[in-house]
């Protein structure tokens, strides 16, 4: 860079604002979309995600509330929007985690989590209308929960392959 001292580091480049390549794009390690009743592989992380429709009475939704695990959720299906996208975390996303009254920085929560820096690039999130719903073994969306009042209830579950 003119005016810098040779052999000093670009500091845009290293909070990752620039690319000594030149390449200002996102770059997304992987996307995909999710229909209903459909099973998706993730080979760079070697997870197997699948979405189905589950067979359920008005009165289950007490029952529904406590099955949950981070690899299993049961989520609200008239909150979402098919096809469901998979894709890694990209710059400036934001969750709203389950019980959180707000939004927070996809970043934040990530380290919260104590992601090392490997799963952060690689880790897949279910996104449904531009908004991360659910990351798979952690964490799920308040956006997507299941109320006493749902009647239309969906499975995401995940399993390491």
């Amino acid at each position: 860079c003119p005016g810098r001292p040779p052999g000093r580091l670009d500091l845009a480049v290293l909070r990752g604002r620039r690319s000594k390549l030149g390449n200002d794009k996102p770059s997304d390690a992987f996307n995909f979309s999710l229909n209903l009743s459909e099973k998706r592989v993730i080979d760079k992380v070697r997870m197997r995600i699948a979405v189905r429709k589950l067979k359920a009475e008005p009165k289950m939704a007490r029952t529904m509330l406590g099955k949950r695990s981070g690899w299993r959720e049961v989520i609200d299906g008239d909150t979402v929007q098919f096809p469901l996208q998979i894709r890694s975390r990209r710059r400036g996303d934001r969750f709203h985690p389950l019980g959180q009254s707000k939004p927070m920085k996809l970043k934040d929560f990530l380290m919260r989590e104590h992601f090392s820096s490997h799963h952060k690039s690689f880790w897949p999130m279910v996104i449904s209308k531009g908004e991360i719903i659910w990351i798979p073994g952690y964490r799920l969306s308040d956006l997507v929960k299941v109320k006493l009042d749902t009647r239309n209830f969906i499975e995401l579950a995940a399993e390491r392959t």
